[in-house]
């Protein structure tokens, strides 16, 4: 996962991303929201490894919070940190999979009054 990542983000989404923050001199805000029963997975590590080697020439940083609901833990920190704009890299998952877990892009997209800003992979 962490270098389908890295190598489907390389060119396009995260050229976008670095204009955008170039233009707007923004900062981006990695938030990891964390199941406070299971922790943070290998593969989710690896992606936070791949991610920090995307945002080498934009400024960023890295935050957690644990929370069993990822939306709403997206919402709540960014009303208490005053974020702008929400940007998601959806998960390329098999329709069956869709089916049961909605995507919490989609959730977002329906629920949020902020900008949101979807990286194709």
């Amino acid at each position: 996962m962490a270098a389908d990542l890295k190598s489907s983000l390389r060119d396009s989404s995260a050229a976008v991303l670095k204009e955008i923050c170039e233009i707007g001199k923004a900062k981006v805000t990695v938030l990891t929201v964390e199941d406070p029963k299971k922790g943070i997975s290998d593969e989710e590590a690896e992606v936070g490894f791949a991610i920090q080697s995307l945002l080498s020439k934009i400024k960023h940083e890295f935050d957690t919070v644990k929370s069993d609901d990822v939306e709403m833990a997206i919402s709540r920190y960014a009303d208490m940190n005053d974020i702008d704009m929400i940007v998601t890299i959806p998960r390329k998952e098999g329709w069956i999979s869709r089916i049961f877990h909605p995507s919490v892009s989609k959730k977002l997209a329906q629920h949020e009054y902020r900008p949101l800003l979807a990286l194709a992979q």
